[in-house]
């Protein structure tokens, strides 16, 4: 069967999206997201060229309202995100970072190699962090890899078979599966220790079989996530300067990816991606 990669030209790789995530405990307000545009826009220029603003409506009611007059609610637009990024060719998001509520994210989509996605991500989000002025409270550090395989063959009940992309007898596929056709989905998580730490990795995998909606295709897919919280006392943004450090997060986590890839996807889908 013929397939192709996500991304016309990037035939080394099958990776849609890859991203690190850090969720704090409270929501960044207004002048904080004012603040950290200006910093953006300064420290990442030239990296993320691109500028994008997002506003949500609100509404204001007054304090001590007449009494028996009706009460008008006065509505606004106050910021709620701001992103930079770089786009490819065809105009879509290369890669970006988002800060809204209480996140902060970075996300890449023009996957070319595992080492210069640390590397961006490493300058990228210190820039980021450095730029909140104070030590903040983090709930959860999250990472995500979607994998896909586009058929370009005509794909029917009689020529799909499961095991061209997926290792017969893999654990995170149900038997059910195999007799389930052209359309199915399994989601599933579990919790582990992190290394020799406090910390606490909750792992999901999200393994599909579907159809793309922008051409009709069918698609198979593998979204990993990685899912890192503290069961003892609080996770500080001093602490991934440390003990937390950008660039060994993501390198264990990335191995963690590749091990569950590994036991996932047939010899042929591991070659294609380049981890046989």
């Amino acid at each position: 069967m013929n397939f192709a990669v996500s991304r016309p030209g990037s035939e080394a790789n099958a990776v849609e999206v890859i991203a690190l995530a850090f969720v704090f405990k409270d929501s960044f307000d207004v002048p904080a997201l004012m603040g950290l545009k200006k910093l953006l826009a300064e420290k990442l220029k030239d990296e993320l060229p691109g500028e994008e603003e997002e506003f949500a409506q609100s509404f204001e009611f007054p304090d001590e309202p007449a009494p028996g007059k009706s009460v008008k609610a006065e509505a606004f637009s106050e910021l709620h995100e701001v992103s930079r990024f770089a786009a490819m060719q065809d105009g879509t998001f290369g890669k970006r970072v988002r800060i809204f509520d209480q996140n902060i994210i970075f996300e890449c989509f023009d996957y070319k190699g595992f080492k210069e996605f640390k590397s961006d991500a490493e300058k990228i989000l210190t820039a980021v962090l450095n730029g909140l002025g104070k030590d903040l409270v983090v709930q959860e550090i999250g990472f995500r890899v979607s994998d896909r395989f586009i058929y370009q063959d005509e794909l029917h009940e009689g020529n799909y078979s499961v095991s061209e992309v997926f290792r017969k007898g893999c654990k995170y596929i149900t038997p059910a599966i195999y007799e389930a056709g052209l359309l199915w989905h399994v989601f599933q998580g579990w919790f582990g220790n992190w290394l020799d730490t406090e910390y606490k990795i909750l792992q999901q995998v999200n393994i599909s079989n579907g159809l793309l909606r922008t051409n009709g295709k069918f698609v198979s897919k593998v979204e990993h996530r990685a899912v890192l919280r503290s069961l003892d006392g609080p996770i500080l943004t001093s602490d991934l300067k440390d003990k937390l450090s950008i660039p060994f997060m993501l390198t264990t986590l990335h191995s963690l990816n590749k091990e569950l890839l590994k036991e996932v996807l047939s010899d042929s889908k591991l070659k294609q991606i380049g981890l046989n």
